[in-house]
């Protein structure tokens, strides 16, 4: 499927979702994000800002079947949407759990609504080439864990990192291809 129709996809979705029975009723007004294909790589199958951006991986979006790569605009659609009754009710911020948690009833019943599966999509069904990322050791007192490439030159320049299961100071290891 080419990109165009993951747009017009997620379009028709915001349409019809923004008329969720929910307790507040229908949106007053239809959220209306920029939907652009800027996620690369292997680390998000898409993204929702609020209510005011949608960032989906035109890698993913080319290499996995149209039905589960629709799942994912759905995704993130209902974030937006769901984002949006928040802003409504005069909040600007998810809660932690319960309903209106980035995952929590409100998002799922809409999932539903809109004829999707509610479920966080982690191992998609086809990999992608991402950035190959180099790995580096760092050492606290409980051993060996591993950082990505950004923490350990600020280690090595000095700066004081914590580890998070021993909060002891973590110093430079050796690297791991």
């Amino acid at each position: 499927m080419n990109n165009v129709q993951y747009v017009q996809l997620a379009r028709k979705l915001l349409v019809q979702g923004s008329q969720f029975p929910h307790a507040g009723g229908p949106l007053r007004t239809v959220p209306t994000p920029s939907i652009d294909f800027k996620g690369t790589g292997r680390s998000r199958l898409g993204v929702a800002y609020g209510a005011s951006r949608i960032m989906l991986n035109r890698d993913y979006a080319a290499a996995l079947p149209y039905n589960e790569y629709a799942n994912v605009v759905a995704h993130e659609v209902c974030h937006v949407l769901t984002y949006a009754r928040l802003c409504e009710q005069g909040r600007t911020q998810y809660d932690r759990s319960g309903d209106w948690a980035p995952h929590g009833a409100v998002w799922a019943s809409m999932m539903r609504w809109l004829g999707y599966t509610p479920e966080r999509v982690t191992t998609p069904s086809v990999a992608v080439q991402g950035r190959s990322r180099r790995s580096y050791v760092v050492v606290c007192l409980c051993g060996e864990k591993m950082c990505g490439p950004t923490v350990y030159k600020r280690i090595v320049q000095g700066q004081k990192y914590a580890c998070q299961t021993c909060r002891t100071v973590v110093t430079p290891g050796t690297v791991k291809p």
